[in-house]
């Protein structure tokens, strides 16, 4: 072949290509295959016909485990929010937050329901949907969003506060906005509302010192948190970094607190390894604020099976030895005590 002939027709084979590259960009929706889509039909028929709520509200749950494969039941979905059920509705809304990821008929009718849903558990549901959708539902339900964290439900207090936090991002006025918004939440008298908002600051980008305070408090013994708030609040605040310095001791309490479990009750096991999740977390986050007080407690977790490569890792984090060490970590464990 010659050379002109082939230049040719690489010229055209790019070009035959190009455009296709261009349509590539980003994730596709996944299809269903028939026998899903059957399934998807099946179920979409029982979710708003069903004869028992439990059917109606079972049905939806499924639809949502499938996820964005079974988009096409988001009419049938947004039919059983205004279900006379309060329980079908918010089955639905999580629902929608699962297969609706593509879908702006999915925030619209999420939108509505926060906005002008008729019981507070199925706006908090409505609000966890659009959280769970994100980017997509940031203009249509930012304001909605807003709004509702004056509501006097909790519920939907901490969830339009969580689904801030998520459908912010990558808006810098609208992250300016939520922060200002959710910053009072870190007062509120609901312990959970108070934690969901916290957790939205950090993902936001938020360093103040009552924010800090709040998560320190949470990862504390003393603070009645279940083991995956504690885990929650430890990663946060390994993610504030450097702004986080005065949570040291509190993360190296943490690192050391062995699970007090009784082998004879159920999912002992189980229990271990969530309450090792919660420290390998607090291992994680001194890497990541770099403080050298931690560095005893972080060679100490090496000795653990459980946190050993999270330790290696998060002293590879810490400055040279010697370098800024003002304290050791004993010494800095007094807020604990």
């Amino acid at each position: 072949m010659s050379l002109p002939r082939l230049v040719t027709l690489l010229a055209a084979a790019l070009l035959l290509s190009g455009p296709a590259s261009a349509k590539d960009k980003g994730p596709k929706k996944p299809e269903p295959t028939p026998e899903q889509r059957t399934e998807i039909r099946q179920l979409m028929r029982r979710a708003v016909g069903g004869r028992h709520e439990a059917r109606r509200s079972e049905a939806a749950t499924k639809l949502g485990r499938m996820g964005p494969v079974a988009e096409m039941a988001v009419p049938s979905l947004v039919q059983a929010l205004k279900d006379r059920d309060v329980s079908v509705g918010c089955a639905a809304a999580n629902a929608l937050g699962r297969v609706g990821v593509y879908s702006k008929a999915a925030v619209k009718g999420l939108t509505a329901t926060l906005s002008k849903g008729r019981d507070p558990l199925l706006r908090a549901s409505a609000a966890e949907g659009l959280g769970m959708i994100g980017a997509l539902a940031r203009k249509p339900a930012a304001r909605p969003l807003l709004s509702a964290l004056t509501h006097k439900d909790q519920d939907l207090r901490r969830e339009a506060a969580k689904a801030l936090g998520l459908v912010s991002e990558g808006d810098e006025k609208l992250t300016k906005q939520a922060i200002k918004a959710i910053q009072p939440l870190l007062s509120d008298d609901e312990k959970r509302v108070r934690r969901a908002a916290a957790l939205s600051l950090v993902r936001l980008g938020d360093t103040s010192p009552k924010l800090v305070d709040l998560l320190k408090a949470t990862v504390t013994k003393s603070g009645r948190a279940i083991v995956e708030e504690r885990r929650d609040a430890s990663a946060a605040l390994g993610k504030l970094g450097a702004a986080a310095r005065s949570a040291v001791p509190t993360l190296i309490a943490a690192v050391r607190e062995e699970a007090q479990i009784n082998k004879a009750i159920p999912y002992a096991e189980q229990r271990r390894a969530q309450h090792d999740e919660f420290r390998r977390a607090a291992v994680v986050a001194l890497g990541e604020i770099g403080d050298p007080r931690a560095r005893a407690a972080l060679e100490r977790a090496k000795q653990t099976s459980a946190l050993a490569e999270a330790a290696e890792a998060a002293l590879a984090k810490l400055p040279p030895e010697g370098e800024g060490e003002e304290k050791s970590d004993s010494e800095g464990e007094s807020d604990d005590d």
